[in-house]
């Protein structure tokens, strides 16, 4: 499906997102867990995942169907193979816009599982908003097909009917456009589990299967947020410190011959502003600093933290300050 031009009939969703119904060919694929695709048995039609399969096609094995030959099937297989079908549906599709510093740059892991987490949010949120079962849409992304999509700056999200030829539900999400990212966040938001990352009460479920290491709804959310509202929205607190935590922990443990690690230290700019430095390691022979803080994945150049980000330039991977650190972000 092509991208629309942007002189084409957008529809404006709360100022920044453009939604766009229409009814198009679509190419859905499945390459399988990891991305390793399937192994494929010519002679019965017995499928496996390359990633841990049930059963090897390449020796003799169990047919997936009754069948009038004797004994197993000997094993004829086609390798790696990626899965899909074209069809005609009706879709909605929508642009996500995104400014520095966050970034969806094809092919990163942090780039899939907050795109990944933003689909099944929406494909769930979609089902609410209409009324309908879960199987009747389901939604994927891909890059924009512009300049800004070449530099991670915007993506597509596509919601479509499952039914070939269309059942007219996807074209009518576009008149419900705020609607449908407000359940979006919600869900992303207010998981009854109040779990950490995804869970059957949110967004796990058996049709998405093999996609649930890859959902994370506090990375979803941050991302989403973002591209409706523009800003850096805040990333979780509770993550942040468990993550530094752990990150002091090991650092002290494995360099506390050479170093000295401290937790929460106040420091001062240029300017006479207060700011905690999460963590400081100082060498213990030259007594040098250098301040340790974290980014987001999907921001990677700068700290999580409001303050440091005013402290910090943009451009990685250090800052100088009047005391002389080196603000690495982790």
């Amino acid at each position: 499906m092509p991208t629309p031009a942007p002189d084409n009939e957008w529809i404006s969703v709360g100022g920044r997102v453009r939604a766009f119904p229409t009814r198009k060919h679509l190419l859905v694929s499945n390459s399988g867990p990891d991305g390793e695709g399937y192994d494929y048995c010519t002679g019965c039609g017995r499928i496996e995942a390359v990633v841990d399969p049930e059963v090897n096609l390449s020796q003799p094995h169990t047919r997936p169907h009754p069948s009038d030959e004797e004994g197993p099937c000997p094993g004829y297989v086609a390798r790696r193979i990626v899965l899909g079908t074209d069809f005609r549906t009706d879709i909605a599709l929508f642009s996500l816009p995104l400014d520095s510093p966050f970034r969806v740059r094809a092919g990163n892991d942090e780039t899939v599982s907050a795109l990944r987490t933003i689909c099944e949010a929406l494909a769930k949120a979609a089902c609410r908003v209409l009324q309908i079962e879960s199987t009747k849409i389901l939604t994927e992304y891909r890059p924009a097909l512009t300049d800004a999509g070449a530099n991670g700056l915007e993506t597509k999200v596509f919601i479509y009917d499952t039914l070939a030829g269309g059942a007219g539900f996807s074209p009518q999400l576009v008149g419900y456009g705020q609607e449908l990212f407000d359940e979006a966040l919600e869900i992303l938001t207010d998981c009854p589990e109040g779990c950490d990352a995804s869970c059957y009460r949110c967004l796990l479920s058996f049709r998405n299967r093999l996609d649930h290491r890859l959902l994370d709804r506090k990375l979803g959310e941050q991302l989403l947020r973002h591209a409706l509202n523009a800003g850096y929205p805040a990333y979780p607190q509770d993550r942040i410190d468990a993550s530094l935590n752990l990150l002091f922990t090991d650092v002290r443990r494995q360099l506390s011959d050479q170093f000295e690690l401290e937790r929460n230290v106040i420091r001062t700019d240029s300017k006479g502003r207060k700011f905690i430095v999460p963590v400081i390691v100082r060498r213990l022979s030259t007594k040098e600093e250098t301040w340790v803080t974290l980014s987001s994945p999907i921001a990677p150049d700068v700290p999580v933290d409001a303050d440091l980000r005013a402290a910090a330039p943009t451009s990685r991977p250090s800052l100088k300050n009047p005391q002389n650190p080196a603000l690495r972000i982790s």
